[in-house]
């Protein structure tokens, strides 16, 4: 099971879920729930403060976070993932638009 940190609360915490609702993912959260799971794209949710999620997805705990400019990132991900692209693959083709 993938596990996704999301921001529990300010700015990014609205968008980042709706930007995952939208992709086809279900993100439906109990009042102030820390775990939220999306069975049919074994995907388990993890609602933490903006400031604990670079430090918990880079210890290994979580697989991939959502947090500042991440959000556009994160897109990516899920239409590579939605489509079967390799981000990778992705990635190397977006790069020297970027340079």
């Amino acid at each position: 099971m993938l596990r996704v940190a999301v921001p529990n609360k300010g700015s990014l915490s609205g968008p980042a879920i709706q930007l995952l609702s939208d992709a086809g993912y279900r993100v439906h959260r109990e009042h102030k729930a820390l775990f939220a799971t999306d069975t049919a794209n074994d995907v388990q949710f993890v609602f933490l403060r903006p400031t604990d999620i670079a430090r918990t997805v880079g210890s290994g705990v979580l697989d991939v976070g959502i947090t500042g400019q991440a959000l556009g990132a994160v897109g990516a991900w899920i239409g590579c993932r939605r489509r079967g692209v390799p981000l990778p693959a992705f990635a190397d083709a977006i790069a020297p638009a970027l340079i």
